[in-house]
């Protein structure tokens, strides 16, 4: 961790965040053991040196609580509770850390805005700060307009979160479908989530590239060409698009091609 990790970081200048749990359901049966161990590791990295720069509370507002293979119902007052109380002894370790959540709320079709507004209220009132909401809406969610999403739905959430909270959005670039693929399917999907959100013209803060499924199946060398996609293919790929949209428009980049359009809709 230090003699190489920590290490490499610093020297390239690239910030750590820390995708957590330990704040989801903190008032359920055992879940505190999540929080202490969380913050025990917090503890442990701050003593060798290692700076966090980003704590994301993931699926904090959203993620249904199942016991017995049944869902049951953890009131959103609770989460916002466990939010709060979590967000206070992260920053008691790194004061300077900025904390945001993780969230599928509108990709279930759910209200969001209540919950956000409550929870910036809640953390604000604690001298605490929401620094950034990153939406999880995989690719097919809004292809296929599962519970009504479209991509106008998107920038709707994103408008809210940066003009009426003043907070920095995010969206996950990321494929179920394509994960449980192969990592062909999952590099093209996330590829056109970036073409399509770009086109309906969303400017989210941050892009966060992440797959919890079997696919892709490694992570590296980013120098793949052919059929081998590894993540950081991927990454590079993404980056490099990003930066062509950036400095030319979406339109621009996008004209031309055709078939872009039956990748974004059914």
């Amino acid at each position: 961790m230090t003699s190489s990790f920590h290490r490499y970081l610093e020297k390239n200048n690239i910030k750590l965040a820390i995708n957590a749990g330990g704040a989801t359901w903190a008032q359920a049966g055992a879940r505190g053991k999540v929080a202490t161990n969380e913050l025990g590791l917090l503890k442990r990295l701050q003593g060798l040196g290692v700076k966090v720069d980003y704590m994301s509370l993931q699926s904090v507002l959203s993620k249904p609580l199942k016991a017995d293979g049944q869902k049951v119902d953890y009131p959103m007052s609770m989460r916002i509770e466990g939010i709060v109380k979590y967000s206070k002894a992260v920053r008691a370790i790194y004061p300077q850390v900025e904390i945001g959540i993780i969230d599928a709320l509108p990709s279930h079709g759910k209200d969001y805005q209540q919950p956000y507004l409550q929870l910036q209220k809640a953390l604000t009132q604690e001298g605490l700060e929401l620094s950034y909401i990153h939406l999880d809406m995989p690719f097919e969610v809004i292809k296929e307009q599962q519970h009504g999403i479209t991509w106008q739905r998107v920038r709707d959430v994103e408008r809210y979160v940066e003009d009426e909270l003043r907070v920095k959005f995010g969206l996950l670039a990321t494929s179920s479908k394509g994960g449980h693929s192969s990592s062909k399917a999952y590099h093209h999907s996330v590829m056109a989530e970036l073409m399509c959100y770009s086109w309906a013209d969303g400017t989210p803060h941050d892009f966060i590239i992440a797959s919890w499924f079997p696919y892709p199946e490694k992570t590296i060398p980013e120098t793949a060409t052919g059929d081998d996609y590894p993540t950081m293919r991927t990454v590079k790929e993404f980056g490099q698009q990003l930066d062509r949209i950036e400095k030319n428009g979406a339109r621009s980049v996008f004209a031309g091609q055709s078939s872009w359009g039956a990748m974004c809709e059914r």
